[in-house]
């Protein structure tokens, strides 16, 4: 590839599918030795989280294997393509096993009747639908981010503004995210009532604006 600038996007890729990799495989670990199914559905929707951005770099190699400029890196490029499609195929299953068992329980315990009404069941539905759209919002920030990473645009000042403003962005909601999940273990502990969990309502309506 003759184009120097080129030559480091493909270089920076490179580098992120490896971060990427090994960030997968921690969370992976995580989501297997999880103590409690909330900390593991919490490590699923991170893992959802992180095979999506790999997802996005294996089309962006995808799509540079298609020409004949990459000749020299075309073997890297396959590789890390390879080791992502290894790792999606993973995680489908790991999602559909997962999926198969919470389907089980549910199906049990409806057919034994042991599910009984709590009233803070609508108040856990609302936090899981807040954390969905917020991590849905995150997603689409991260990958605006990787857009003008890849494409070298950080040099002028609109992209520097424009990264630096979806990085706050991403900051915020991921300490949102973290705090309705904290929420959450208060009110299933019994330390906050589900009318103060309602007072903050209004905030992350305001974040998902």
């Amino acid at each position: 590839m003759s184009n120097w600038k080129d030559k480091q996007n493909i270089g920076n890729l490179l580098k992120r599918v490896t971060e990427g990799l090994s960030e997968f495989e921690t969370t992976w670990e995580k989501a297997h030795n999880a103590p409690s199914t909330n900390l593991k559905n919490k490590y699923e929707m991170e893992l959802k989280k992180e095979i999506k951005k790999l997802q996005r770099y294996r089309e962006q190699i995808k799509s540079w294997c298609q020409t004949n400029d990459v000749s020299s890196y075309k073997a890297s490029l396959e590789e890390s393509r390879s080791l992502i499609e290894r790792e999606m195929e993973r995680f489908q299953t790991f999602e559909k096993e997962s999926k198969t068992k919470q389907y089980s329980k549910k199906a049990l315990a409806k057919l034994m009747k042991k599910e009984k009404e709590d009233p803070r069941d609508e108040t856990y539905k609302w936090i899981k639908e807040i954390q969905r759209r917020l991590t849905e919002q995150l997603e689409e920030f991260e990958e605006q981010m990787d857009t003008i990473g890849l494409k070298g645009k950080r040099g002028s000042k609109a992209s520097k503004r424009q990264f630096d403003e979806l990085h706050e962005k991403v900051k915020q909601h991921n300490w949102h995210i973290e705090q309705l999940e904290i929420t959450s273990k208060r009110l299933k502990g019994g330390e906050i009532t589900i009318k103060k969990v309602r007072r903050v309502e209004l905030e992350h309506k305001f974040v998902l604006r």
